[in-house]
């Protein structure tokens, strides 16, 4: 069974400060108004990140594949 990601803009309130991010999540939570939860830099889960809006749709399996490509670039690049 193929499984797909969505591209989603999420927006997260804590008191008077607002932040947006936008991050590929599974397209079963990706629908508007649902309010999922990150994992941050330091690998803790944030939650309270609430679906604004929801476009496009990729294969799970290639966006984990593309996930590390940046890894062989910046070898590539790095002197």
């Amino acid at each position: 069974m193929t499984t797909y990601h969505r591209q989603c803009k999420l927006r997260r309130q804590e008191g008077d400060r607002i932040a947006f991010t936008v991050s590929w999540i599974p397209e079963e939570h990706a629908v508007v108004g649902n309010t999922v939860g990150l994992r941050n830099e330091k690998k803790e889960w944030e939650e309270g990140w609430r679906v604004i809006t929801v476009s496009s749709r990729v294969e799970s399996q290639y966006l984990n594949e593309r996930s590390q490509d940046y890894k062989r670039t910046r070898k590539a690049s790095d002197i």
